[in-house]
């Protein structure tokens, strides 16, 4: 079996021709001056030869003398011209941010390329455009050409939350002081909101309930996802 276009054959020749199912191709590239009984290699390329099997004539005279036409010899050979396999390239690994506890919709581009058919889309799972989950997504892809031959491949979709969650604002705290010391202060310690981890309570410190000194006081407020934002 010989790769598709391409054959190559062993002869102690010195001049030959070729004939690829009746269809003559000339004599190309064989060294002159070869001396009987020393092996010579062949090879020549058939850009159009279709994939399937072909009848090769193979006529050359036996040494570098000028022989009559009589005295060429016929090889008959039996090429099987191949389809070559496409080849996919996979895209480098991604990575998107997460749009909310399912995921995110990620879009990507995959194909391979085929030296009979030139590029081919590749058919992966998930498929681009899909929504893709929290944390690290394994696509398979795989390009297939017009004659069913096919190559996969993989690469990886990484879906991370590093958003940080919102705080919602605070209005100032106004209380009179009931002692020396100055009062305590009881707040709503504000709402937070995340794209992730959806909606809950901020930590703040002074906190709700301790006792504040008279004067202003500065009361911080801390929001973390479950990230850890």
């Amino acid at each position: 079996a010989f790769g598709q276009g391409s054959v190559s054959v062993t002869l102690n020749t010195g001049s030959f021709e070729v004939w690829v199912n009746d269809v003559r191709y000339p004599n190309v590239g064989f060294p002159p001056f070869v001396l009987p009984g020393m092996p010579s290699t062949v090879q020549w390329s058939i850009a159009d030869l279709a994939v399937g099997v072909h009848q090769v004539a193979v006529r050359y005279l036996p040494t570098s003398q000028e022989f009559a036409v009589s005295d060429w010899v016929v090889r008959s050979l039996t090429v099987i011209a191949s389809n070559r396999a496409p080849v996919f390239t996979a895209p480098a690994d991604l990575t998107a941010e997460a749009t909310s506890a399912a995921g995110a919709v990620v879009t990507y581009e995959a194909g391979g390329t085929d030296e009979e058919d030139g590029a081919i889309p590749a058919a992966c799972a998930p498929a681009s455009g899909a929504q893709f989950p929290l944390g690290t997504t394994v696509v398979q892809c795989t390009v297939t050409d017009a004659a069913g031959a096919r190559a996969s491949g993989a690469f990886n979709v990484a879906v991370v939350d590093t958003t940080a969650p919102g705080l919602e604002p605070m209005a100032d705290v106004r209380v009179p002081a009931t002692s020396a010391l100055g009062a305590v202060v009881t707040h709503a310690a504000p709402v937070t909101t995340d794209l992730v981890s959806g909606a809950g309570v901020a930590t703040c410190a002074p906190a709700s309930g301790a006792v504040f000194a008279l004067g202003t006081t500065d009361v911080t407020c801390t929001a973390t996802d479950e990230a850890g934002n």
